[in-house]
Protein backbone atom coordinates (compact mmCIF):
# COMPACT_ATOMS: atom_id res chain seq x y z
CA UNK A 1 0.00 0.00 0.00
CA UNK A 2 1.54 3.38 -0.71
CA UNK A 3 2.05 5.67 2.12
CA UNK A 4 -0.79 8.25 2.02
CA UNK A 5 -3.19 5.91 1.34
CA UNK A 6 -5.40 5.88 4.42
CA UNK A 7 -5.75 9.90 4.47
CA UNK A 8 -6.49 9.95 0.38
CA UNK A 9 -9.47 7.34 1.32
CA UNK A 10 -10.40 9.17 3.81
CA UNK A 11 -10.80 12.50 2.03
CA UNK A 12 -12.62 10.40 -0.91
CA UNK A 13 -14.59 8.83 1.49
CA UNK A 14 -16.50 12.27 1.98
CA UNK A 15 -17.24 12.70 -1.52
CA UNK A 16 -20.35 11.19 -3.36
CA UNK A 17 -20.47 10.37 -6.85
CA UNK A 18 -23.37 10.13 -8.96
CA UNK A 19 -24.91 9.18 -12.22
CA UNK A 20 -27.39 11.57 -13.60
CA UNK A 21 -30.39 10.30 -14.50
CA UNK A 22 -32.94 13.43 -14.99
CA UNK A 23 -32.71 16.76 -15.19
CA UNK A 24 -35.84 19.34 -15.02
CA UNK A 25 -35.68 23.08 -16.52
CA UNK A 26 -38.66 24.85 -15.62
CA UNK A 27 -39.95 27.44 -18.11
CA UNK A 28 -40.69 29.89 -15.94
CA UNK A 29 -37.55 30.43 -14.84
CA UNK A 30 -35.34 30.51 -18.43
CA UNK A 31 -33.77 33.39 -19.97
CA UNK A 32 -32.43 33.81 -23.52
CA UNK A 33 -29.03 35.42 -22.78
CA UNK A 34 -28.00 35.70 -26.68
CA UNK A 35 -26.96 33.34 -29.60
CA UNK A 36 -25.22 30.03 -29.32
CA UNK A 37 -22.32 29.04 -30.94
CA UNK A 38 -24.46 26.84 -33.11
CA UNK A 39 -26.19 29.99 -34.26
CA UNK A 40 -29.36 29.18 -32.01
CA UNK A 41 -30.95 31.21 -28.85
CA UNK A 42 -28.87 29.97 -25.93
CA UNK A 43 -31.45 30.01 -22.67
CA UNK A 44 -30.05 30.19 -19.20
CA UNK A 45 -31.76 28.80 -15.91
CA UNK A 46 -32.00 30.99 -12.61
CA UNK A 47 -33.06 27.29 -11.09
CA UNK A 48 -33.04 23.77 -12.34
CA UNK A 49 -33.09 20.57 -10.59
CA UNK A 50 -32.55 16.94 -11.10
CA UNK A 51 -31.91 13.64 -10.11
CA UNK A 52 -28.71 11.43 -9.83
CA UNK A 53 -28.01 7.46 -9.31
CA UNK A 54 -25.26 7.68 -6.10
CA UNK A 55 -22.06 5.43 -7.92
CA UNK A 56 -20.68 2.27 -6.26
CA UNK A 57 -17.82 3.19 -3.81
CA UNK A 58 -20.34 5.14 -1.61
CA UNK A 59 -21.66 3.64 1.71
CA UNK A 60 -25.48 5.41 0.57
CA UNK A 61 -27.11 4.40 -2.52
CA UNK A 62 -29.83 5.38 -4.48
CA UNK A 63 -31.21 8.24 -5.86
CA UNK A 64 -30.20 11.77 -5.00
CA UNK A 65 -31.46 15.21 -5.66
CA UNK A 66 -29.81 18.25 -6.48
CA UNK A 67 -30.79 21.46 -7.93
CA UNK A 68 -29.04 25.19 -9.06
CA UNK A 69 -28.92 26.85 -5.74
CA UNK A 70 -25.78 24.29 -4.30
CA UNK A 71 -23.80 23.84 -7.38
CA UNK A 72 -20.46 25.07 -5.72
CA UNK A 73 -19.19 27.53 -8.69
CA UNK A 74 -21.56 29.58 -6.93
CA UNK A 75 -19.20 29.86 -4.66
CA UNK A 76 -15.98 30.14 -6.16
CA UNK A 77 -15.70 26.37 -6.91
CA UNK A 78 -14.60 22.85 -5.64
CA UNK A 79 -10.70 22.34 -4.59
CA UNK A 80 -9.22 19.37 -4.04
CA UNK A 81 -5.78 19.81 -2.49
CA UNK A 82 -3.91 22.29 -5.30
CA UNK A 83 -6.76 21.33 -7.55
CA UNK A 84 -9.69 24.04 -8.34
CA UNK A 85 -12.87 23.08 -10.64
CA UNK A 86 -14.94 25.55 -11.72
CA UNK A 87 -17.22 24.61 -14.18
CA UNK A 88 -20.01 27.32 -15.58
CA UNK A 89 -23.67 26.09 -14.46
CA UNK A 90 -26.09 28.61 -16.00
CA UNK A 91 -26.48 28.12 -19.64
CA UNK A 92 -28.23 25.10 -21.34
CA UNK A 93 -25.39 23.96 -23.06
CA UNK A 94 -23.39 24.31 -19.63
CA UNK A 95 -25.73 22.31 -17.54
CA UNK A 96 -24.97 18.78 -16.39
CA UNK A 97 -27.08 16.19 -18.73
CA UNK A 98 -28.36 12.35 -18.27
CA UNK A 99 -25.26 10.36 -17.74
CA UNK A 100 -23.02 13.38 -16.63
CA UNK A 101 -21.18 12.68 -13.29
CA UNK A 102 -21.63 14.85 -10.52
CA UNK A 103 -19.78 15.36 -7.09
CA UNK A 104 -20.76 16.89 -3.85
CA UNK A 105 -21.85 16.45 -0.23
CA UNK A 106 -25.10 14.43 0.62
CA UNK A 107 -27.35 15.50 3.34
CA UNK A 108 -30.48 13.59 4.22
CA UNK A 109 -33.99 15.66 4.23
CA UNK A 110 -36.81 14.57 7.01
CA UNK A 111 -38.44 12.60 4.45
CA UNK A 112 -35.42 10.10 4.24
CA UNK A 113 -34.81 11.11 0.63
CA UNK A 114 -30.90 12.38 0.08
CA UNK A 115 -30.04 15.29 -1.74
CA UNK A 116 -26.83 17.54 -2.55
CA UNK A 117 -25.43 20.33 0.38
CA UNK A 118 -23.38 20.89 -2.45
CA UNK A 119 -22.09 19.86 -5.68
CA UNK A 120 -20.42 20.09 -9.01
CA UNK A 121 -20.26 18.45 -12.51
CA UNK A 122 -18.26 17.30 -15.04
CA UNK A 123 -16.69 15.10 -12.34
CA UNK A 124 -15.34 12.11 -13.99
CA UNK A 125 -11.80 13.32 -13.34
CA UNK A 126 -12.36 13.13 -9.59
CA UNK A 127 -13.77 9.73 -9.67
CA UNK A 128 -11.25 8.77 -11.97
CA UNK A 129 -8.68 10.18 -9.12
CA UNK A 130 -10.69 7.99 -6.64
CA UNK A 131 -9.72 4.92 -9.02
CA UNK A 132 -6.40 5.93 -9.33
CA UNK A 133 -6.54 5.71 -5.50
CA UNK A 134 -7.41 2.13 -5.18
CA UNK A 135 -5.40 0.98 -7.90
CA UNK A 136 -2.26 3.37 -8.20
CA UNK A 137 -0.45 1.02 -10.71
CA UNK A 138 -3.12 2.20 -13.60
CA UNK A 139 -0.90 5.67 -13.04
CA UNK A 140 1.93 3.85 -15.05
CA UNK A 141 0.20 3.88 -18.48
CA UNK A 142 0.94 7.47 -18.17
CA UNK A 143 -0.88 8.61 -21.99
CA UNK A 144 -4.09 6.97 -20.83
CA UNK A 145 -3.96 7.99 -16.86
CA UNK A 146 -3.52 11.26 -18.04
CA UNK A 147 -6.42 11.22 -20.55
CA UNK A 148 -8.55 10.05 -17.31
CA UNK A 149 -7.41 13.11 -15.32
CA UNK A 150 -7.91 15.75 -17.94
CA UNK A 151 -8.97 19.00 -16.15
CA UNK A 152 -11.17 21.36 -18.12
CA UNK A 153 -12.69 23.56 -15.48
CA UNK A 154 -10.20 25.09 -13.41
CA UNK A 155 -9.91 28.72 -12.77
CA UNK A 156 -6.94 29.30 -14.91
CA UNK A 157 -7.75 27.03 -17.86
CA UNK A 158 -4.85 24.52 -17.08
CA UNK A 159 -5.21 20.54 -17.45
CA UNK A 160 -2.83 18.57 -15.96
CA UNK A 161 -3.20 20.04 -11.94
CA UNK A 162 -5.05 16.35 -11.08
CA UNK A 163 -2.96 14.07 -13.02
CA UNK A 164 0.22 16.20 -11.51
CA UNK A 165 -1.37 15.85 -8.14
CA UNK A 166 -1.50 11.86 -8.10
CA UNK A 167 1.65 11.37 -10.05
CA UNK A 168 3.11 13.31 -6.41
CA UNK A 169 0.63 12.16 -3.72
CA UNK A 170 0.30 8.40 -5.38
CA UNK A 171 3.38 7.70 -6.86
CA UNK A 172 5.66 9.77 -4.06
CA UNK A 173 6.82 11.62 -7.68
CA UNK A 174 8.05 15.00 -6.01
CA UNK A 175 10.97 14.96 -8.91
CA UNK A 176 8.37 15.78 -11.29
CA UNK A 177 7.10 18.69 -10.02
CA UNK A 178 10.85 19.87 -8.67
CA UNK A 179 10.85 19.62 -12.90
CA UNK A 180 8.51 22.34 -13.32
CA UNK A 181 11.28 24.93 -12.08
CA UNK A 182 13.66 23.54 -15.04
CA UNK A 183 14.04 25.86 -18.08
CA UNK A 184 11.43 24.21 -20.78
CA UNK A 185 13.80 22.39 -22.68
CA UNK A 186 15.05 20.99 -19.67
CA UNK A 187 11.52 19.67 -18.56
CA UNK A 188 10.15 16.59 -19.11
CA UNK A 189 7.98 15.89 -22.43
CA UNK A 190 3.99 15.75 -21.36
CA UNK A 191 2.53 11.93 -21.34
CA UNK A 192 0.08 13.85 -24.27
CA UNK A 193 -0.07 16.93 -25.17
CA UNK A 194 1.47 17.75 -28.38
CA UNK A 195 3.59 21.82 -28.83
CA UNK A 196 2.71 24.20 -31.85
CA UNK A 197 3.81 21.86 -34.39
CA UNK A 198 1.86 19.01 -33.44
CA UNK A 199 4.53 16.76 -33.55
CA UNK A 200 6.81 17.02 -30.59
CA UNK A 201 5.46 16.48 -26.91
CA UNK A 202 5.35 19.77 -24.92
CA UNK A 203 7.71 20.20 -22.39
CA UNK A 204 6.46 20.10 -18.71
CA UNK A 205 2.89 20.82 -17.06
CA UNK A 206 0.21 23.09 -17.17
CA UNK A 207 -1.37 23.92 -13.58
CA UNK A 208 -2.93 26.74 -11.87
CA UNK A 209 -0.34 26.71 -9.06
CA UNK A 210 3.58 27.79 -8.95
CA UNK A 211 5.51 24.54 -7.72
CA UNK A 212 5.70 26.13 -4.43
CA UNK A 213 1.88 26.14 -3.77
CA UNK A 214 1.54 23.25 -5.62
CA UNK A 215 3.98 21.14 -2.90
CA UNK A 216 2.10 23.03 0.03
CA UNK A 217 -0.98 22.46 -0.98
CA UNK A 218 -0.57 18.88 -1.88
CA UNK A 219 1.19 18.02 1.67
CA UNK A 220 -1.68 19.60 3.37
CA UNK A 221 -3.99 17.45 1.33
CA UNK A 222 -2.53 14.36 2.96
CA UNK A 223 -2.07 15.74 6.50
CA UNK A 224 1.77 15.54 6.07
CA UNK A 225 4.33 18.13 5.88
CA UNK A 226 7.06 15.41 4.00
CA UNK A 227 5.87 16.02 0.60
CA UNK A 228 6.75 20.12 1.16
CA UNK A 229 10.00 19.11 2.90
CA UNK A 230 11.15 16.73 0.63
CA UNK A 231 10.56 19.18 -2.42
CA UNK A 232 12.63 21.94 -0.42
CA UNK A 233 15.50 19.24 -0.22
CA UNK A 234 15.42 18.44 -4.03
CA UNK A 235 15.45 22.47 -5.06
CA UNK A 236 18.25 23.32 -2.69
CA UNK A 237 20.66 20.59 -4.06
CA UNK A 238 19.33 20.80 -7.58
CA UNK A 239 21.46 23.82 -9.26
CA UNK A 240 19.95 23.94 -12.42
CA UNK A 241 16.54 25.21 -10.88
CA UNK A 242 15.58 28.78 -10.04
CA UNK A 243 15.19 28.99 -6.52
CA UNK A 244 12.27 30.33 -5.30
CA UNK A 245 12.94 32.26 -2.28
CA UNK A 246 10.04 34.78 -2.18
CA UNK A 247 7.63 31.90 -2.02
CA UNK A 248 9.81 29.87 0.25
CA UNK A 249 9.65 32.97 2.95
CA UNK A 250 6.31 32.92 2.33
CA UNK A 251 4.89 29.10 2.59
CA UNK A 252 7.27 27.88 5.18
CA UNK A 253 7.36 24.59 6.61
CA UNK A 254 6.71 25.78 10.22
CA UNK A 255 3.67 27.77 8.97
CA UNK A 256 2.65 24.23 7.15
CA UNK A 257 3.19 21.95 10.22
CA UNK A 258 1.04 24.68 12.36
CA UNK A 259 -2.21 24.38 9.43
CA UNK A 260 -1.95 20.47 9.66
CA UNK A 261 -2.14 20.92 13.37
CA UNK A 262 -4.61 23.10 13.69
CA UNK A 263 -7.26 21.11 11.21
CA UNK A 264 -5.93 17.54 13.34
CA UNK A 265 -7.65 19.33 16.00
CA UNK A 266 -10.69 20.59 14.73
CA UNK A 267 -11.46 17.23 13.59
CA UNK A 268 -10.76 15.40 16.85
CA UNK A 269 -12.89 17.96 18.66
CA UNK A 270 -16.08 17.59 15.58
CA UNK A 271 -15.79 13.70 16.77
Amino acid sequence: MFRYADQLKEEMSLLVFARVSKVVLPEAHKATVGVGVDGKNEDSYEHYFGFAKIEKGSSIQGTVWFKRATHLSRNGGFFFGPVSHVPPYTKKSELPKRGDTIVGKLIQGKKGRHSFAWWTHDANPFMNFRSFVNWPKKLNNEPRAFSMLKLSHTRNNTCDDLYLLAQIVLKNNVDLLVSQLLEKKDRPRHPWLKDATGYQRKRGFLVEFHPVQFAYFSSLFVKSIDIYKTFIEKIKKNPNVEYPEELLNQYTLEKLEKHIESISRNKKELE
